[in-house]
């Protein structure tokens, strides 16, 4: 979600640096290789998350705060996605 808070241009750049920082520290086991971002996107619009037909989000505006957003362009999500798979998981240096 930060990624796509970046994106979006409403999380600053330092936010999302510390964001990283953090889970770097996490020992995350998870992988999303082989998820295709159009299957997720279709089984997003089915979750409950929707309301009225719109997806909803919850993103970091900056550390310790969100706000919910909808109509978030599809590609967008997509992108992140698709950066997350290519770059994978914050990790320590």
């Amino acid at each position: 979600e930060s990624f796509l808070a970046r994106e979006m241009g409403i999380l600053s750049e330092a936010d999302f640096d510390r964001f990283k920082r953090l889970l770097a520290q996490i020992p995350l086991k998870a992988s999303i290789e082989g998820i295709v971002a159009h299957k997720i996107l279709t089984m997003m619009r089915s979750d409950k998350k929707v309301r009225d037909g719109k997806l909803r989000f919850v993103l970091p505006v900056a550390i310790g705060r969100t706000k919910v957003f909808q109509d978030i362009e599809p590609e967008k999500i997509a992108y992140s996605l698709h950066h997350i798979r290519s770059q994978g998981w914050p990790q320590l240096p």
